[in-house]
Order: C-alpha cells, then structure tokens, then sequence
C-alpha cells in the first residue's frame, strides 16, 4: 500500500530531521529501514509589498500642518505591518518623520514648521511588518517647498493717500516686499465709515514682480480706505499699512 509522511517543524528557514521508515504485516512482524536524514526548507515570510506615495506633489508648496498620503501595498503572508516616512533635502540631511503607521491608514498629518524653509525636499516611505524585514522604498517624483515664511516688511508704494482716482475700471498700484516666492496681490476696501464692502483680488504684472492690478468696477463715487495684501505660493499671507481718503471720482 501507500504510506504517508507527516512532520511538523517551526518557523525558523531550516530544520534537520533524521528519520526512518518501518512496514508491519498483520501479524506484528515489522522491519525498519535505515536512518535518513534531510534537510527541510520552511516556507520563507515574505516582506511587505512597496507602497506607492501619492502626496505630496512634485514642485507642491508646503506651508504649516499638510497631509502625506500613499497607498499601501499587500503584504504576501497577511502579516500586519507598519509604514515607516523619511524626509530628506537636497543637502544630504535626512529625517524620520514616523515609523508606526499602521496598515490601511494610509495619511500622515505632518507638521512642517519645524523644518527650515527651502527647495528639494523629498519623502520616502517604506512598509515593515516585524517579522522578515521592509519592502523597498518609494520616494516623491520630484522635490517641493517648505515655506512657512509670509511675505515681510510689506509697504504700498504707490497710489498715496488723498487723490483720485478717476473713470478706472483696473486700478494699478506698486508694493515692496521682502519675499522670493509672490504669488497674489489683492486689496481690501472699506467704507471712510470702516464698514468694509469688498477684497478685490487682483494679478502680479508678468516681468514686473513690483506691480499689481485689481478690478475695482461696479465702485461708487465716495471716498474709501483701502489696504494692500500679498500671498505667497504657500498660502502665506502678511497686509500694508493702511492708506485713508482715496477718492472713487466717476
């Protein structure tokens, strides 16, 4: 007849078992073979699939509490496994930002005040599930900007306090700014009584980083306070000082 072979061994990658054979007839007569010995290959615990980045974006800009997210990748033997995030920048220096997020979460909240403000940061995340080691890395497709810096020393230049302006449906006006990334310029009106009626956006003149242009119809003759105000590419927002007595003359 047949005859089947049942061993148990545990999970380390190799055992050595010595065994032997014997068949019995119905009589209780039996005969051993000699003794083998074997070596038996465990099933090898596979690491976690690579996860795949998703944020943030190449050549984003980055301000204050942003979220990194992925998309976890399977681990082969179901084992449960954490994602490890690193930060570095273009200056060779590298940070862990967290090594327990767990399997199926899938974000990050990153506080990035805590880093200086630059070009060429890039992310790195990898997947370890404790029990054979990590799957390789994925890493941002390009680097981006850490900018938690608003625009300073921020002064309206031109138009002064107690003109006119007169018949303009566009109405320019010029700005100093300490600031390497500008981005949106926009005013805020308010009635001479400080009720403020409207926050006119307004574009940054291409070639001329000094100057900006906001739409102002649909204004009533009267006499208005106004203040200018300037975004950067991250968000970061700082205002002028106020300018008094400027007058809409239709």
């Amino acid at each position: 007849g047949t005859f089947d072979f049942w061993f148990r061994f545990s999970d380390s990658s190799h055992e050595v078992v010595t065994y032997y054979a014997y068949a019995c007839d119905e009589f209780s007569n039996c005969v051993n073979s000699s003794f083998v010995t074997d070596i038996l290959q465990a099933d090898q615990n596979q690491p976690p699939n690579t996860p795949y980045l998703t944020a943030p974006l190449e050549h984003a800009n980055i301000s204050g509490t942003t979220n990194i997210t992925w998309i976890d990748g399977l681990d082969p033997d179901l084992d449960y496994f954490n994602i490890s995030i690193f930060l570095q920048n273009g200056s060779g220096f590298n940070w862990s930002l967290t090594s327990a997020v767990g399997n199926g979460t899938e974000y990050f909240e990153w506080d990035t005040t805590g880093y200086a403000d630059g070009d060429y940061y890039n992310i790195s995340i990898m997947a370890c599930n404790g029990v054979i080691g990590c799957s390789g890395n994925d890493t941002s497709e390009g680097w981006f900007t850490i900018d938690n810096t608003k625009p300073t020393t921020f002064t309206m230049v031109t138009p002064s306090s107690n003109n006119s302006w007169t018949n303009h449906t566009y109405v320019a006006w010029n700005y100093s700014v300490v600031e390497v990334r500008p981005h949106t310029c926009f005013m805020n009106f308010w009635y001479d009584n400080a009720t403020e009626i409207t926050n006119q956006s307004g574009s940054i003149a291409t070639g001329s980083p000094n100057y900006c242009s906001g739409n102002e119809t649909g204004f009533a003759e009267g006499t208005y306070r106004f203040r200018g105000w300037m975004n950067d590419t991250s968000g970061n927002s700082n205002f002028s000082v106020f300018f008094y007595h400027r007058t809409f003359d239709l």
